[in-house]
């Protein structure tokens, strides 16, 4: 008989904030639906009607409202070379579409389980699970310098039903590269800068963030000694630094990472190699009683052939800065027992001079170095000791009424308290009689 009420099938129709409806046909007796794939904080109409006594359909229910909880929210806290570190929560809810209507919400936004995921166009892929009262936050490292990458969250609800994922894409930082600027004998200037990130995928939006430095720190390695390091932490106002106290003609690894104001360090850039200059080579060519003339010349850069050494992350080879001499002006000088006796300066492209102005039969020791073209000054010339001429003494022989017999020569005495200065006799350069 009919006038029971026997649902046999029903009708479901969702409106959405557009106004679309999109309609749902149960064709059993079941009285249950769950519908997927609607947008989090989104309010929806939804009405039903049901086939009564398998005759006819009866009228729509009444309309009701309900809106979704809203989904989670991704903050970018940094950003590194190979790294991210993020957090995320439910976003704020914000007042339905339709004020003073009823609207059904969830009273339980609790998650008890949160899903992470990234994947990047290198094929990197990691995804982890983190329990539901963990700290909402995450860093993940492994990644590639300007690698793009995509990054999403999604919980589960105590229904025992996982949320849409949250997605986010970012790219990476370049790591930093160094150049060099001026190089000495015992110096090497130092420049670097970040790249800037070559083009994402096309059509992605890309997460932005800042590099956020708070200090950088490079490393020196001596090559031919790799336990002789420095580390040098610099603030980030430095642009460029000035390595002192190398070694003349040697050759030096440098590498510069930085450091965000979470404390986490990005990775070394590149390696790159540099050699320092020789040092002058002076030498003595005469010497007289009241002078002597000195000369002096840089050698080639011992070593400058660059070797293959693979880096990691790089495809090319190591080749190594050899430096170019570009002289302002060389200052000469003499010492003796009292100090200095005489300074002199000369221009670029002489390369000996002729110290006069000294006593006869005595000690000096006398050095060169080179202003360069920036105004850094190398160092002093490896010091040659000398000892000017002893005066010639002249005797007068014998007189006659017309002609006079002379005779000359050097006394052999040598430089008194010559031991007291700390010198042997084979230390000293001195013209032969």
């Amino acid at each position: 008989a009919n006038g029971r009420g026997i649902i046999t099938k029903s009708q479901v129709k969702v409106k959405s904030p557009t106004g679309q409806i999109q309609t749902y046909d149960i064709d059993t007796a079941l009285t249950t639906l769950t519908i997927e794939d609607y947008r989090p904080a989104t309010t929806y109409h939804v009405a039903v009607r049901t086939f009564n006594d398998n005759y006819d359909w009866g009228l729509w229910s009444p309309d009701k409202a309900f809106r979704t909880v809203a989904g989670l929210a991704i903050d970018v806290e940094s950003i590194g070379e190979d790294f991210i570190s993020l957090a995320f929560s439910r976003q704020a809810e914000t007042a339905p579409e339709e004020p003073g209507v009823n609207t059904v919400v969830s009273a339980d936004t609790s998650v008890v389980k949160y899903q992470i995921r990234c994947s990047g166009d290198d094929g990197f892929f990691h995804t982890t699970e983190l329990p539901g009262d963990a700290k909402r936050c995450y860093s993940l490292r492994g990644l590639v310098p300007n690698g793009v990458y995509e990054v999403a969250v999604r919980g589960r609800s105590r229904y025992d039903a996982w949320g849409q994922w949250s997605r986010l894409n970012f790219q990476c930082f370049n790591r930093l590269e160094i150049s060099f600027g001026n190089i000495g004998e015992q110096f090497v200037v130092l420049q670097w800068e970040r790249p800037t990130n070559s083009a994402g995928t096309a059509g992605v939006n890309m997460k932005q963030a800042s590099h956020n430095v708070s200090k950088y720190r490079l490393r020196v390695t001596e090559v031919d000694n790799p336990t002789c390091t420095r580390l040098y932490d610099l603030p980030t106002s430095c642009k460029d630094f000035k390595v002192p106290d190398l070694q003349p003609n040697s050759e030096y690894s440098v590498w510069i990472t930085s450091c965000n104001f979470n404390g986490d360090w990005g990775v070394w850039s590149v390696e790159k190699r540099v050699h320092t200059l020789p040092p002058l080579q002076l030498t003595i060519d005469d010497i007289g009683e009241a002078y002597a003339s000195v000369n002096w010349e840089r050698n080639a850069v011992l070593g400058s052939t660059p070797q293959p050494d693979p880096v990691p992350g790089d495809d090319g080879i190591i080749t190594t800065k050899i430096p170019t001499s570009r002289v302002k002006e060389f200052h000469v000088k003499v010492e003796g027992r009292q100090g200095v006796v005489v300074e002199r300066t000369l221009e670029p492209g002489v390369q000996g001079c002729k110290v006069e102005g000294l006593e006869v039969d005595t000690l000096y020791h006398v050095m060169v170095r080179m202003k360069d073209a920036e105004g850094d000054w190398g160092l002093w010339s490896t010091t040659r000791r000398f000892i000017t001429l002893r005066p010639v003494e002249l005797s007068v022989q014998m007189v006659g009424e017309n002609f006079v017999h002379l005779d000359w020569g050097r006394r052999r005495e040598r430089v008194k308290d010559l031991d007291s200065l700390g010198f042997q006799a084979s230390n000293i350069l001195e013209e032969d009689e």
